[in-house]
C-alpha cells in the first residue's frame, strides 16, 4: 500500500518543481481567458471593467509570464515564453472582440506586454537573487 501512495517507493518519479509551474501557469491562462470570453455582466460582478480594468490586465500578465518562466532555464528559453504569453494576449483580445462584437483592444494588449515584460524581469531578479544566495551559502562553508 505504501509504494502505491508513494510514487518514489514504487520507482516512479515526483513531479519536479517545473511541471508544478507549468500545470499552474496552464490553470492560470485557462482563467485569463474564461475571464476575457465571460459575458458583460460576469465581468462587471468581477470588476474586470472600469477602474481597475488596467490594473487587472498588467498584474494577470505579470502572473503569467512569472509562472511561464520561473521553471525556465536560459534567457533564450524564458524570452521564448515570454514571447508566447505575449502571443496568447493578442489572440485572447482577438477572441474577445470577435465574441462580443467590439473593435480589438490595442491598449490592453500594450498593458498586457507591460505586464509581460515585468514578469520577465521579476523571473530574471528572482533567478539572480537565488543565485547569489546558493553562491552565499557555498563561499560562508
Amino acid at each position: 500500500m505504501g509504494a502505491f501512495l508513494d510514487p518514489v517507493a514504487a520507482g516512479g518519479a515526483t513531479p519536479g518543481p517545473k511541471k508544478g509551474l507549468r500545470v499552474v501557469a496552464a490553470l492560470w491562462l485557462t482563467v485569463i481567458l474564461g475571464v476575457s470570453v465571460a459575458p458583460l455582466a460576469v465581468k462587471t460582478s468581477l470588476h474586470t471593467i472600469g477602474h481597475l480594468h488596467n490594473a487587472l490586465h498588467f498584474a494577470a500578465f505579470f502572473v503569467a509570464a512569472s509562472l511561464m518562466t520561473l521553471g525556465s532555464s536560459g534567457w533564450r528559453y524564458r524570452l521564448l515564453r515570454g514571447l508566447l504569453a505575449l502571443l496568447f494576449a493578442v489572440a485572447t483580445e482577438y477572441l474577445e472582440a470577435a465574441i462580443s462584437l467590439i473593435k480589438l483592444e490595442w491598449r490592453d494588449v500594450r498593458t498586457d506586454a507591460w505586464g509581460i515584460a515585468a514578469g520577465l524581469l521579476m523571473a530574471y531578479l528572482l533567478r539572480w537573487w537565488m543565485a547569489q544566495k546558493v553562491s552565499d551559502g557555498l563561499n560562508s562553508r
